[in-house]
């Protein structure tokens, strides 16, 4: 259970962070109100607009729109199946928006926002990663720039949104919590990969190299039921050095 297959071409598209849909991922607000719960911004669904929260109240004409099962797979395969399909979308000032998308393939972008608030006497940093795959050349650079700023606004807490983050590579994992590591961290252990004897060879442990000025004594972890792998990875091994909330189900 455990275990899945993929198509090597499509495993390279994923890992590279090159999508192949419309870049919309949907969820319900209640059993009747389906929302968009992101817009890849280079996607078909980001180019056309869409915006997280819109209320999808259409679907190819179709209003019956609820968590039956039959209305499930008719979503399912409508959003993240199809190569073309029209919605109707609600916005939050009450009109109504018709747009059909088309399947194409496009760059994905894993850090959706950032962002600085003052809030009491503290400065407190958002970032919001919803993946640790795609360009690591590009997504390295970013982190460099984020954490340039956080340090430059003196941010003392930070909040890290990884909700949607199911996971990816450990490198990309190890690079966020060199910059997120608090200075009493720097040079202690990351994490320790052990294996069975017949594998002792590839025992890795990994140590913090401090990568920001940034000193936090708080972070806040966004969490849900899609958090995991490198997420939880990257969560876990900051737990010594600093204070962790846990915000989500």
């Amino acid at each position: 259970r455990f275990s899945f297959a993929i198509k090597q071409s499509d495993w390279n598209d994923i890992s590279s962070g090159v999508g192949a849909d419309f870049g919309m991922s949907v969820f319900f607000n209640s059993p009747y109100d389906l929302r968009v719960k992101y817009a890849e911004q280079s996607s078909p669904s980001g180019r056309a607009g869409i915006q997280r929260g819109w209320r999808i109240i259409r679907i190819n004409g179709n209003s019956n729109i609820d968590t039956s099962s039959s209305s499930i797979n008719m979503i399912v395969d409508a959003v993240f199946y199809s190569s073309q399909t029209s919605f109707t979308f609600k916005k939050p000032d009450g009109t109504t928006a018709n747009i059909t998308l088309t399947a194409k393939k496009y760059k994905t972008h894993p850090i959706f926002a950032d962002s600085v608030y003052k809030v009491d006497n503290n400065r407190v940093g958002y970032l919001v990663l919803n993946s640790f795959l795609g360009d690591t050349t590009e997504i390295n650079n970013e982190f460099k720039s984020i954490f340039s700023k956080f340090a430059q606004q003196n941010v003392n807490q930070l909040i890290i949104d990884i909700r949607y983050n199911g996971g990816g590579y450990v490198s990309l994992a190890e690079k966020l919590a060199n910059y997120l590591v608090p200075n009493n961290g720097d040079h202690q252990v990351m994490y320790k990969e052990t294996f069975n004897s017949n594998l002792s060879d590839y025992d890795e442990t990994a140590l913090y190299d401090k990568l920001s000025s940034v000193n936090v004594d708080k972070i806040f972890f966004i969490v849900s039921d899609n958090t995991a792998s490198a997420s939880e990875l990257l969560m876990n091994a900051l737990k010594p050095f600093v204070s962790e909330t846990l915000v989500g189900p």
